[in-house]
């Protein structure tokens, strides 16, 4: 099966996906052409959006003509991020708390005049998540253990805000496992430690992240190494994969940036390679490794092949190797989150990349 049969199945499938955003809150982007410090500057375009890493996969898939349910929690301006999702067709399913959803803003700084080597400078000014209500943690499971036997897929994404059950994402795979559906996971530190326990299906993490989860005495060397194009660091990392994904249900894939992608399985390692963006074609890599879930989820949810019987559609679904799929999941990941990098707006896919991927089957 291709990338093209997944997409199209996963498109007719009657379950959503499930993501889940911990961290929800509002992306405002500016984009300047020339950007000074300590003087006036006017950008010549603004875009505000709901956002949090659940929400951006959510909005990829939504692109993608794949049905989602975003779980999140409110606050006391979730009317506007609701008017906001709702605008763009995003399913939000939303646990009351009072305080305030955060904003976080991206200042885009378009060099002029364009050339090859030309990029966008990108500043991130984050703001901290307001610490949700005291039962916010069991109302949030709760709506969690309805919402997740409808659905095909869980997708839990990036950290949680301040109030939340120290083991809520460990309890909210346990849940999905319980209830025989997979869960893609992207996130770290110690709701990644405490997860594993629960055995997800699929891992994926960004090498700052893993080396700071995993081998925390190496993060200073392991960054400037990769910086600096050396591989030195890269048996430990595949070492440590290695370790982590044998005799586990768990697969591992771990991203560089524009490198290539790592991936483990069952105690196997490898790499798969990518197209190298210029500078010039990067707008804004905000929201890429959303993009990037969204693609890997399109593929990871397909269980059924739509318009067979279901001998056939088993037996065309186990052809495809576990290696296999996870090779066509990072393609496609790969794929949209190039896509994004490519847009000025956070979780957003180029209409030319959408339209080639619909036609392409």
């Amino acid at each position: 099966m291709t990338v093209s049969d997944y997409l199209e199945i996963s498109r007719k499938s009657t379950k959503p996906i499930l993501t889940v955003c911990l961290s929800p809150g509002f992306q405002q982007t500016y984009l300047f052409k020339g950007f000074h410090m300590g003087v006036v500057n006017r950008a010549f375009q603004s875009h505000l959006d709901a956002a949090g890493k659940g929400a951006n996969v959510s909005r990829c898939l939504k692109q993608l003509s794949v049905n989602s349910i975003c779980l999140s929690q409110g606050g006391s301006n979730a009317s506007r991020y609701q008017e906001l999702a709702s605008k763009e067709g995003l399913t939000l399913d939303l646990v009351s708390s009072t305080g305030p959803l955060r904003t976080c803003t991206t200042v885009l700084n378009i060099k002029e005049p364009e050339t090859d080597d030309s990029g966008v400078v990108v500043s991130e000014l984050i703001e901290e998540a307001f610490a949700v209500d005291g039962d916010v943690s069991s109302q949030l499971l709760s709506r969690f253990s309805m919402l997740v036997k409808e659905c095909s897929l869980v997708c839990i994404s990036g950290s949680k805000a301040s109030g939340y059950e120290d083991d809520i994402i460990a309890s909210l795979v346990r849940i999905a496992t319980e209830n025989a559906v997979e869960v893609i996971l992207d996130v770290r530190g110690s709701d990644l430690i405490l997860a594993l326990k629960e055995q997800p299906s699929l891992v994926k993490i960004n090498l700052d992240e893993f080396v700071s989860t995993f081998l925390p005495q190496h993060a200073k060397l392991f960054s400037e190494l990769e910086a600096h194009g050396s591989h030195q660091h890269l048996a430990d990392i595949n070492e440590m994969l290695k370790e982590l994904s044998q005799d586990s249900p768990c697969n591992f894939v771990l991203t560089r940036g524009a490198l290539p992608v790592l991936v483990a399985s069952d105690g196997v390692c490898w790499q798969i390679s990518q197209p190298r963006l210029s500078n010039k074609a990067i707008k804004n890599p905000i929201g890429s490794g959303d993009a990037f879930l969204a693609g890997m989820a399109v593929i990871w949810s397909v269980h059924d092949a739509v318009g067979l019987t279901a001998q056939q559609s088993s037996n065309k679904i186990n052809q495809e190797s576990p290696a296999q799929r996870i090779i066509l999941a990072v393609e496609l990941g790969i794929a949209c989150g190039q896509s994004n990098a490519k847009t000025y707006r956070p979780a957003h896919l180029e209409a030319d990349f959408l339209s080639k991927l619909s036609s392409a089957h």
